[in-house]
């Protein structure tokens, strides 16, 4: 998930890695890579989701060339960015959808198992960037089975 504050972006994951069976596995490789001025994230296959990470850093973040290029067969994926103050989702239909800010100016957005739990805390707080970001990932591990922690948080 990403919170954009003020011009900052704080971005969290959790460490739970899950398996086509179900069955789950708590890891230390991440989910968000910081490149240049960015936070990047993915949801769903770990060997896409490291692909398509490096694909973006390598191509200077180009969200448009990476929706018309990148190659995958996988269907169940999802990637946020925040840049420059912008907050970005691209989905496995190659569909790349800007996160209007509310009225206060501050644009949020959550993915995965958790992502419903995250969004309806960071609805009610999401001006604390850091602070409110963690209420919202603790959300998504209280009520979701598939969010494990250690969580990992990054700012840029």
């Amino acid at each position: 998930m990403i919170v954009t504050v003020d011009g900052l972006a704080y971005a969290a994951h959790d460490s739970i890695a899950i398996d086509t069976d179900g069955s789950f596995r708590i890891t230390t490789s991440p989910k968000i890579v910081e490149s240049d001025d960015a936070l990047i994230g993915f949801v769903g296959s770990w060997s896409l989701g490291r692909r398509a990470l490096q694909w973006l850093t390598d191509s200077g973040l180009d969200l448009v060339r990476f929706a018309d290029e990148f190659e995958s067969t996988e269907d169940d994926w999802t990637i946020l960015m925040a840049r420059g103050g912008r907050l970005t989702e691209i989905s496995a239909d190659r569909s790349i959808v800007e996160i209007a800010p509310g009225i206060d100016g501050v644009a949020f957005h959550a993915v995965g198992a958790g992502g419903d739990y995250a969004l309806g805390s960071l609805l009610w707080d999401h001006e604390e960037g850091l602070t409110s970001l963690s209420r919202a990932i603790w959300a998504a591990i209280e009520f979701s089975t598939l969010v494990k922690p250690p969580i990992l948080y990054y700012q840029r």
